[in-house]
């Protein structure tokens, strides 16, 4: 389905691109990859009463494949397949979910020795991105900070291992618990522009999860209920963009990048 809705996002806007006489930049796609790391950052009640961090949590990759389109010289439309892991390590368990047995709820018992959780997380999301410089007169190097906002899901798949043994806990096996939840990601970074079709990108962004999974175990109060939280977790990475467009002769965004007017053959 994720690798569905990309082919179709990617010729929706390779239709545009040709239909549309391409004189600039606004009328290309771009095709990004950006890599880098991720990290539990903490969990925090609904209330705002506190955070929870049960875990010493540990950075794990991110990952990011996008398809974007500029529709104005500060605004910018796209949507991304996303990877990210995130992992942690507890040397002594202090659990709130410890022997608390819930119908419905993967439970655990009380946790004696070290442990670790992964959690895999895969999904989609379609993002704004809001430039404070004239992409269209960009020049070599030059840097244009951007804010981001971006809405989409995300799939589990996760594990909670006992360290010493490798053993995976009882019913936290990956794929046995098929979850999927929402995500919300506000982020800044900025791009600059290698060439007339390159550029770099450097983002940051803080990804909020409407579930308490992050970390393999469920929250609960000292009542023993359960506590409804909010998952937040920071992704760093960096990577490159390609262009796609033929500018048409003398149309470049600026004197540098445009294409002049005649042939290599023909005389001045």
């Amino acid at each position: 389905m994720r690798i569905r809705s990309i082919i179709t996002a990617f010729f929706f806007f390779f239709s545009v691109t040709i239909c549309l006489a391409q004189k600039d930049l606004l009328q290309g796609i771009n095709l990004g990859v950006e890599l880098g790391v991720s990290r539990l950052l903490t969990e925090m009640p609904k209330d705002l009463s506190g955070t929870i961090n049960e875990f010493d949590n540990q950075s794990g990759l991110s990952y990011s494949i996008q398809l974007s389109k500029y529709v104005t010289p500060h605004w910018e439309l796209g949507t991304g397949l996303n990877g990210a892991t995130i992992r942690g390590y507890a040397e002594n368990p202090d659990l709130s979910a410890e022997g608390v047995y819930t119908p419905g709820m993967i439970s655990i018992g009380e946790m004696d020795e070290p442990l670790e959780y992964k959690n895999t997380l895969n999904g989609q999301d379609f993002f704004i991105r809001y430039f404070f410089k004239d992409v269209t007169s960009q020049d070599h190097f030059n840097f244009n900070p951007f804010l981001k906002l971006s809405g989409g899901y995300i799939n589990y798949n996760s594990e909670l291992i006992y360290s010493d043994s490798g053993e995976i806990v009882q019913g936290s096996q990956k794929n046995q618990l098929k979850l999927t939840t929402g995500l919300f990601k506000l982020g800044t970074g900025f791009k600059a522009w290698l060439s007339n079709r390159f550029q770099l990108i450097t983002s940051l962004d803080f990804c909020f999860v409407d579930y308490d999974y992050l970390d393999v175990v469920h929250n609960y109060t000292e009542e023993g209920e359960r506590q409804g939280v909010i998952g937040i977790y920071g992704e760093f990475k960096m990577g490159f963009y390609f262009n796609v467009t033929s500018f048409e002769p003398g149309k470049g965004r600026s004197k540098k990048f445009s294409i002049p007017e005649y042939l290599p053959f023909q005389k001045n």
